[in-house]
């Protein structure tokens, strides 16, 4: 199957069949939002809010948190040590180890890495999807340094591993490593206008930015993360998929083809902001099939016939 579309603003989330990917990067966690860690917090707020239990939170004009230098506790070259560790204790087969973003998630700041488990698979929920991929997130606490496995939406959940200071180096204590948040060469570039005819045309498509997506995996079973539980074995039901997308911009406009092996359908989910919130976050739904793209919103009440005002901010946070 293959479609072209095009579409205004975008924040792009590709579903094949009854399995979830996102774009550009795997895994999203349900009350995920970017934090910076600034000098003075409420100085540079653009407002503040009270969380669940009385805490005073500054947020900057775009709805992303900050956190004070003196409220981390934990450096980002002792947070990668702090990953490390863990993953050599209880995966060993663990390859590689990648930064993935400095967020605040089910309430706390928190390193969040990712890496691929050989020979391994997990399950995760995002909202009321479930999808099965051989990535693995996990997250160091900003401020305690305690590592939190998966929770719901592969945000953290129960604590995996307890920091205790004596094992590292104190040098590490205050060691800087520049990290680069949810860093992707996925982006889409300016170009010129092709033909939507549903026709992927090599040289219409020569200047867009192309991914290729490998979706599922292939373990008969896989370890299943619902809502903080600590995860069960359970038999892989998804499906395996490969998808080619290709992305540009023309004078305000951006374009997509998409190719997949798929002979149902699939979807691709558009909000207006760029936090990397739940599926209730996104304002848009388009489903392609071979023989047409159909034109959606999203709700989460069945019953809701029309679609509500657009969300220009997160709202699961």
């Amino acid at each position: 199957m293959k479609r072209t579309m095009k579409r205004r603003k975008f924040i792009p989330f590709v579903v094949a069949g009854a399995l979830v990917l996102f774009i550009p990067h795997t895994t999203h966690a349900c009350g995920g939002r970017l934090a910076t860690i600034v000098d003075n917090p409420e100085k540079a707020a653009a407002s503040v809010r009270t969380g669940p239990s009385g805490g005073t939170y500054y947020l900057d004009s775009r709805g992303d948190y900050l956190i004070g230098t003196d409220q981390v506790k934990i450096s980002s070259g002792l947070a990668e040590a702090i990953a490390r560790k863990f993953l050599e204790r209880t995966y060993p087969g663990a390859k590689e180890l990648g930064f993935e973003a400095f967020t605040f998630e089910h309430g706390a700041f928190v390193y969040m890495f990712d890496t691929h488990l050989p020979n391994n698979a997990v399950s995760y929920h995002v909202g009321p999807v479930r999808y099965a991929t051989d990535h693995f997130h996990l997250h160091v606490d900003a401020t305690t340094g305690d590592v939190y496995g998966i929770g719901c939406g592969g945000g953290p959940g129960q604590m995996v591993m307890k920091y205790d200071p004596a094992e590292y180096p104190v040098e590490l204590r205050d060691k800087t490593i520049i990290m680069t948040q949810f860093n992707t060469s996925f982006i889409a570039r300016e170009g010129t206008p092709p033909l939507l005819d549903g026709v992927i045309d090599p040289d219409e498509w020569r200047d867009a930015s192309h991914k290729r997506i490998h979706a599922g995996v292939n373990y008969p079973k896989v370890t299943d993360y619902g809502c903080g539980t600590s995860g069960d074995v359970i038999v892989n039901d998804s499906k395996q998929y490969n998808l080619d997308v290709w992305t540009k911009i023309h004078q305000g406009t951006i374009y997509f083809a998409v190719r997949a092996d798929t002979t149902n359908w699939i979807a691709m989910l558009f909000k207006d902001f760029e936090h990397h919130g739940m599926i209730g976050d996104f304002n848009d739904a388009k489903l392609l099939t071979r023989n047409a793209i159909g034109d959606y919103f999203l709700t989460l009440d069945p019953s809701v016939k029309t679609p509500r005002p657009r969300f220009t901010t997160g709202v699961h946070s």
